[in-house]
């Protein structure tokens, strides 16, 4: 949470709108907290917030609830043979690992 509170502050204190970008920020959270952290922080702490997340982390409920202040979601795959990421448009329906395109 020193990590949440630095970015909050640092937003406070600056002039500026600037991006944030969370890798995994919901990981080591239970639900209340993540639930504030969805609800209160991600859509305060800036314009443009980009999340690198899993698909344990924001499950199909969760991107149902961010899913109005969302403009774009992107699924990541790493291909070792190619030693790339390819990545593709994502909607809800992805987010459940039984249906994600591989």
């Amino acid at each position: 949470m020193f990590a949440v509170a630095a970015l909050w502050a640092l937003r406070e204190v600056s002039a500026r709108p600037l991006p944030v970008i969370m890798d995994t920020p919901l990981s080591r959270l239970d639900d209340d907290h993540r639930r504030a952290m969805l609800a209160k922080f991600m859509p305060q702490v800036a314009q443009q917030v980009i999340v690198l997340a899993t698909t344990t982390e924001i499950d199909e409920e969760t991107f149902a609830f961010l899913q109005p202040a969302v403009s774009r979601a992107y699924l990541l795959q790493a291909d070792e043979t190619a030693v790339q990421v390819t990545t593709q448009p994502l909607a809800a329906s992805a987010l459940n690992p039984l249906t994600m395109v591989k």
